[in-house]
């Protein structure tokens, strides 16, 4: 909150929760949700905008993992070739490469995604827009 203050925050975007069958305890994540929203709607009087992380992606190029086509036997590797990277992970070897911190874990390079689709909606603000993927 004083962060948002200090610094005349006027927009706040969040990453859309990633519910699946994996989730193990996806009702603590919506408490902690919805105590952030709380303070930051009530506290500060701004608006959240929640952004699905795949929409936050497509910004930053198109990226894809090998699958075979509908009808066709599924590609299996081959002994000691390496699994192919997720499309999240893909996302965060470019984003590397274009100088995000090498450090950074994927949260933080998360977040960078989230809030880089957020200034990209902002007239004058500065956001990173990649067609092609190298």
């Amino acid at each position: 909150m004083d962060f948002a203050t200090e610094h005349e925050v006027t927009d706040v975007f969040m990453e859309q929760y990633a519910f699946s069958a994996k989730t193990a305890h996806s009702h603590a994540l919506g408490e902690l949700g919805g105590n952030i929203k709380r303070d930051v709607v009530i506290g500060l009087g701004l608006d959240i905008h929640v952004v699905s992380p795949s929409t936050a992606r497509a910004l930053l190029g198109k990226f894809s993992i090998p699958r075979a086509k509908k009808g066709e036997p599924k590609v299996r590797r081959k002994k000691g070739e390496p699994k192919p990277l997720g499309i999240k992970e893909q996302v965060h070897v470019v984003l590397k490469r274009a100088g995000l911190p090498v450090q950074w874990d994927g949260d933080e390079t998360d977040a960078w995604v989230i809030a880089n689709y957020g200034l990209s909606g902002i007239e004058g603000a500065d956001a990173l827009i990649l067609r092609e993927v190298a």
